[in-house]
């Protein structure tokens, strides 16, 4: 069965459909005027802005068996209260090309980290702990695009974009609980680490083409913009460190399917000055690769850093979805 929910699709349809519209036909249902297309009092504009924005979601790394069939280990780290200070750039070139650059970073944040293994097949998960004491250590993201005008009415817009993110987000785990399994008993083993122990981390690295539609509407001083964002060639590089077991999982997976919705609203406050708040859903689809396993120095599995194994074929996954809300400012320098 198709997958007629895919945004990528979605907008692909879209532009096919918008393309192949007669001419005549689609100026008389726009209502299009003379001078829309060409407009020789137009002068190129640039502006920029600020916000903050309110992130949460959930981060997940995986680790299968080689076939990628049965899942040994699932971490769940959690995006709590995440608050981020962004900025952007905007220009302008022409009625129909613009270009916009943002970036954003951690202002502070929290997490939680749930860790599952399934080591007796036929069985629930045989051991799990509990990381209360989990922070957002780093959130980054860049984001460079293009915008290509379709479609352009004195009241809307509908636009083709181009362009390529980057997200990191980093995470770090001490103390906790857990409740394990021996070789002969199943989760009889309960206890607690120490306090402050600094027992993981892990980080995420991920990097995106995408291609899109973007859609603009306006009406005295309010104004409506909304986009859908979608990709297949997502790639992901994460490290994962084990304190406890001296042990790094560094993975690498690659055509990860991805896709953003993103709704926003606008208040002309000046001439200069826009009031806007938006909200935007983000997701990195669970794709699976191989990783590389190494020491971490002295720990029970050895010392020294080396590289001690290459797993291969499906052996390790991941995925991250967020929800952002944000409130800013854009300002128009002329």
């Amino acid at each position: 069965m198709r997958d007629w929910a895919n945004p990528f699709s979605c907008a692909l349809l879209a532009c096919a459909s918008l393309l192949a519209m007669p001419a005549p036909a689609l100026a008389e249902d726009l209502h299009l005027q003379p001078g829309i297309f060409s407009d020789p009092s137009f002068d190129p504009t640039v502006s920029v802005g600020t916000s903050i924005s309110h992130v949460s979601g959930t981060a997940h790394e995986f680790v299968y068996t080689n076939a990628g069939s049965y899942k040994l280990s699932e971490l769940d780290w959690q995006i709590k209260d995440v608050l981020m200070l962004n900025a952007s750039l905007g220009i302008r070139l022409t009625p129909w090309v613009a270009f916009q650059l943002s970036g954003g970073t951690k202002l502070s944040g929290n997490s939680q980290l749930d860790d599952y293994d399934w080591l007796q097949k036929g069985k629930d998960w045989s051991h799990w702990s509990d990381h209360p004491d989990t922070n957002v250590t780093d959130a980054n993201r860049i984001d460079a695009s293009g915008n290509l005008t379709l479609f352009r009415h004195p009241n809307f817009n509908l636009d083709a974009v181009a362009g390529l993110r980057w997200n990191e987000w980093a995470f770090s785990a001490k103390g906790g609980h857990y409740i394990y399994s021996s070789k002969t008993g199943f989760r009889d083993q309960i206890g607690d680490f120490a306090s402050g122990l600094a027992v993981g981390s892990y980080k995420q690295n991920l990097i995106t083409p995408y291609l899109g539609l973007a859609f603009g509407a306006n009406y005295d001083r309010f104004s409506f913009d909304a986009s859908v964002l979608g990709s297949a060639w997502s790639y992901a590089n994460t490290y994962d460190q084990h304190y406890v077991r001296g042990l790094l999982f560094h993975d690498t997976t690659h055509n990860a399917n991805y896709y953003d919705y993103k709704f926003g609203f606008g208040y002309q406050y000046s001439e200069r000055v826009n009031i806007n708040v938006g909200w935007e859903r983000e997701v990195y689809q669970l794709v699976k690769g191989g990783e590389t396993i190494s020491t971490l120095g002295s720990g029970v599995n050895g010392s020294g850093g080396k590289t001690g194994a290459w797993v291969l074929g499906q052996g390790t996954g991941n995925d991250n979805s967020t929800d952002r809300y944000s409130v800013g400012l854009t300002y128009s320098l002329y």
